[in-house]
């Protein structure tokens, strides 16, 4: 979504009141897909995270959590909340005023590089010191195979975050 709306970024008042239902559609996406990010890094990342370094989080608050990620230098504290407000801001913003609302569409626009910069962080983590495999060991890459009619004409736009717990230990279904 981003990608499309590179040649008006960042948005001033003008450009915003001219932009037609389609680029409103992307700046849609682009906002959403950053607080669904946000909201599952820190409703679920996070603490499976923990849990997977083989700590305690039920009886946590989430900055406990926070603090002791920043402890494992895997996130900001002060960062992270930034990044909030930011979502915040652009989420529950129901301003009249243009300028505001561009304002808060332009910072989400900046936070998401650094919201990615954290995601990629923590993927390498997990990759590098939670799932660890001797050479003999590791799982085989089988990559799909697709039909002759579709091939090369899909595009990935990101990654699935998957449970790495089982369904057995989701406190949410007990």
């Amino acid at each position: 979504a981003q990608e499309h709306m590179r040649s008006v970024l960042p948005l001033t008042p003008q450009v915003y009141a001219q932009l037609d239902d389609v680029a409103l559609s992307f700046l849609d996406q682009i906002v959403f897909r950053y607080s669904k990010l946000q909201d599952t890094l820190g409703d679920k990342v996070f603490p499976l995270l923990l849990l997977a370094t083989g700590e305690e989080v039920k009886r946590k608050t989430f900055l406990d959590i926070l603090n002791r990620l920043e402890e494992l230098e895997l996130v900001d504290r002060m960062m992270w909340l930034q990044l909030r407000e930011a979502r915040n801001e652009v989420t529950h913003d129901y301003s009249s005023e243009v300028g505001e609302t561009v304002d808060a569409i332009n910072a989400i626009i900046v936070a998401s590089d650094t919201l990615q910069k954290l995601y990629s962080t923590i993927r390498h983590f997990c990759n590098h010191r939670i799932f660890v495999f001797d050479k003999e060991e590791q799982p085989p890459l089988s990559l799909p195979t697709s039909s002759a009619a579709i091939a090369g004409k899909g595009v990935i736009l990101g990654d699935i975050i998957s449970p790495i717990i089982s369904e057995d230990e989701w406190e949410c279904l007990q």
